[in-house]
């Protein structure tokens, strides 16, 4: 199995509590839930993984099929978010790094449609807001979300 650098990192770290609640939980009952794989590459799992290496323990995988590596972290994104124990610094990180992927994909297959609505229907469809969607994915207003997105492009030792 292979641990991604780029992968692993969109992931954010447990408090030390929450490692050593885990690492317990795997040395008494064993890894229950299993670690999901795309091919080689582990996309979810990785504390859980460390510490079966660590200990020897046994663990299951499940696979995933993504497109290209834009899927694959748009999954991670989604997968994140429903954690409990997120900030809304921790869903704001993810809801752009998600977005990120959602344009990178979209300008891909931007000349792919052949259900182009005609003009004068365009009038009549409310305007596609990404910045909308993805901030009511993570429970969070547009304007929060675009602060949190104008401060990490421009004021990345402030984000950090």
């Amino acid at each position: 199995m292979t641990v991604d650098p780029e992968f692993k990192a969109l992931i954010p770290p447990l408090s030390e509590d929450e490692y050593r609640g885990l690492e317990a939980s795997i040395v008494a009952e064993g890894c229950r839930d299993a670690l999901v794989v795309w091919g080689d590459i582990l996309i979810d799992g990785h504390n859980r993984y460390e510490i079966c290496q660590r200990h020897g323990i046994e663990y299951r995988t499940v696979g995933k099929e993504f497109e290209g590596r834009h899927e694959a972290r748009i999954w991670i994104f989604d997968n994140q978010l429903g954690r409990r124990n997120l900030t809304d610094a921790w869903k704001a990180e993810l809801a752009l790094g998600r977005k990120a992927d959602l344009l990178e994909i979209g300008k891909a297959t931007q000349g792919e449609r052949t259900d182009l609505l005609s003009l004068n229907d365009k009038r009549l469809e409310p305007g596609h807001n990404t910045q909308k969607e993805i901030a009511d994915s993570i429970g969070m207003s547009t304007g929060k979300l675009a602060q949190a997105e104008y401060v990490k492009e421009r004021a990345p030792e402030v984000w950090e």
